[in-house]
């Protein structure tokens, strides 16, 4: 990553401030317009797999929440910087911007959910199943949209820790249509939450045995994902589809959508995911005699 980008310096950000001024950006403070484009951007890298990309977009979008001394826009810029310091394994910085979060929630006296949920994926990913059940137990007041992903949290690790979680189910199909109809309504900030809950009901259905509810899921989320550009969640959809297939033993289906899935992980370079895929598709030659 250009570690020149990274410091931006204040001439930058003053200079994007004043482009801001045109008729299509809305009556209020050009910088708080430029941190929220920062934010769509990186959050863009995200979904299209450039998390270098995406940390340099949210460190924009967090100076130029700064120039504005605007403390919800530094808030949610700082919790994604704490997840994605985090996917890029520098520790050193993860643990910077937590610091950093919380004590502009602190000094905010609001906007706890969202290093709530930026939590409940840190732990998720370092399979801290336990610790996140006990950390994420109260998130009634948070907005629908993290809501439903700190429910789908809850769910995942409940099943990794080998414990109930159909009552979880149930509140995130509930969380699910009030998205949904939030999003019939254009009142829903990013679709992509709706997508997630779609996926994880998907695989939590798949994990109880009911294939069939999994594929509907799945149809859903994917047909969100593709229109919004998601690669990395069609590529996760379809290698999902592709391990149902796989357990049913229907492998003609399950080999055309590992090789479909493969497709975009090469792409994205991917290498974890091709490594699974070679693998199952070994699987299925020897299983199927070829």
């Amino acid at each position: 990553m250009n570690k020149k980008l990274i410091l931006f310096p204040i001439f930058i950000l003053l200079a994007a401030s004043a482009c801001s001024f045109t008729s299509e950006a809305p009556r209020e403070n050009p910088d708080i317009y430029n941190g929220r484009k920062f934010l769509q951007k990186g959050m863009y890298m995200v979904d299209t797999g450039n998390n270098d990309f995406a940390i340099e977009n949210f460190i924009f979008a967090y100076n130029s929440f700064s120039l504005a001394d605007y403390l919800p826009g530094k808030i949610k810029a700082a919790c994604r910087l704490y997840k994605n310091y985090n996917l890029a394994g520098d520790v050193q910085k993860c643990e910077e911007w937590r610091k950093k979060a919380e004590l502009l929630i602190e000094s905010n006296h609001s906007g706890m959910e969202y290093i709530t949920l930026a939590k409940a994926e840190i732990y998720f990913s370092r399979k801290q199943y336990r610790e996140l059940l006990d950390m994420t137990d109260s998130y009634d007041n948070a907005p629908e949209e993290i809501k439903g992903q700190i429910q789908c949290y809850r769910a995942l690790s409940a099943l990794k820790c080998e414990e109930d979680y159909s009552l979880l189910m149930v509140e995130i199909k509930n969380t699910a249509d009030r998205l949904g109809e939030m999003s019939e309504d254009d009142e829903l900030p990013d679709i992509s939450a709706l997508s997630f809950l779609y996926y994880n009901l998907g695989y939590l259905e798949a994990e109880m045995g009911n294939q069939n509810k999994a594929m509907d899921y799945l149809e859903k989320a994917i047909k969100i994902d593709k229109e919004i550009s998601n690669y990395p969640a069609v590529a996760d959809n379809l290698m999902l589809r592709a391990n149902i297939h796989f357990k049913r033993k229907e492998y003609s289906d399950a080999l055309a959508f590992y090789e479909r899935s493969a497709d975009i992980y090469k792409l994205l370079k991917n290498d974890k995911k091709l490594k699974i895929i070679a693998g199952r598709i070994q699987d299925i030659n020897k299983f199927t005699g070829k």
